[in-house]
């Protein structure tokens, strides 16, 4: 509405808060107060553990998908060589 000054609702603000400054000491998480900073390290460990066991998953399917490559390849000479020992019998069986 005209006249009225901009408040939460209407995109403004009641009071302003400070945008927390950027690490600047030693611990990367030292400029967050209290307990929060403790959580946020632990969060961040969380994650890299978590990124770490992806990347061995990842690691682990891979590996996994090559064995299933090699077992088809095996599977494959098996099946022709079967269909070989076939034609041998079959030949084997009509000379006799």
């Amino acid at each position: 509405m005209p006249g009225r000054a901009a408040g939460p609702a209407c995109g403004g603000s009641a009071r302003s808060r400070p945008e927390p400054s950027p690490p600047h000491r030693s611990g990367a998480y030292d400029w967050i107060p209290g307990p929060r900073a403790g959580a946020t390290q632990r969060v961040s460990e969380q994650i890299a553990d978590i990124q770490r066991s992806s990347r061995s998953v990842s690691a682990g399917i891979h590996a996994t998908s090559e064995v299933i490559g090699e077992l088809d390849a095996v599977q494959t000479l098996i099946g022709e060589v079967l269909e070989e020992q076939v034609e041998m019998a079959k030949a084997f069986e009509t000379s006799r």
